[in-house]
């Protein structure tokens, strides 16, 4: 759980500081962490 909510904060600064990123992108790569913090692999 800790690599999921470091990754939503990341994700939360990053959207706060540069609002260009379409919101696709920081879903998909909280997708990402999510996969990876559970062990998967893409």
């Amino acid at each position: 759980l800790m690599l999921i909510d470091g990754a939503i904060a990341a994700q939360q600064a990053e959207s706060s500081e540069c609002r260009e990123i379409p919101p696709g992108i920081t879903a998909w790569s909280a997708a990402k962490a999510l996969i990876y913090s559970e062990g998967g692999t893409l």
